[in-house]
């Protein structure tokens, strides 16, 4: 299988996720986990009176120890960023799919620099949607989103709808001739 399928039915199963997610769910429904410290007879009553819409177990993880935010299914591809077996454009790739993920459930791409849009992606949204886990190890602690090389990627919005991505590539300076580009 080339890298160009591998990639392509990678995003058809995205887009096949990010439209179950959007549907009502009629499937069994997800066990709720209580929060920390909300193990009360009361509120595990208050639990099964709420009326909620059923998700698929796997769709919900607690980040922090008080955020709730919905882990998109597409997050489960992040494995492959940086990975051995895959290239840096293949790294771009795959962002790209992350933001086609995410525009779909928002409607729009993040804006602003790379840490707020990394702020995005990991459900500092108005969703509280995530496509990129939190603790990822592509993520610098001062919060921004690294290439394999360990620059910051750029991220330049084109539209709603279009994202430029940008790796400053082996020589980690970026608009050189081995940049890493997807727009």
């Amino acid at each position: 299988m080339s890298k160009r399928s591998f990639v392509a039915g990678l995003i058809g199963l995205l887009a096949l996720v990010v439209w179950l997610e959007s549907r009502d769910w009629k499937g069994p429904k997800a066990t709720a986990q209580p929060a920390r410290g909300a193990s009360s007879t009361s509120d595990k009553m208050n639990q099964r009176l709420a009326p909620t819409r059923s998700e698929p177990p796997e769709a919900s993880i607690a980040i922090e120890e008080n955020d709730q935010v919905t882990l998109l299914a597409a997050a489960e591809t992040t494995i492959d960023l940086h990975s051995k077996e895959t290239t840096g454009e293949d790294d771009i790739h795959l962002l790209d799919s992350l933001f086609i993920a995410y525009r779909q459930a928002l409607k729009t791409n993040p804006s602003g620099e790379n840490y707020e849009i990394l702020e995005a992606l990991t459900g500092r949204n108005r969703k509280s949607i995530a496509v990129i886990p939190a603790d990822h190890t592509a993520i610098s602690s001062s919060g921004e989103l690294l290439d394999r090389w360990g620059t910051p990627y750029h991220f330049h919005s084109l539209s709603a709808h279009q994202m430029e991505i940008r790796s400053a590539g082996p020589d980690q300076k970026l608009w050189s001739e081995d940049d890493n580009l997807l727009d």
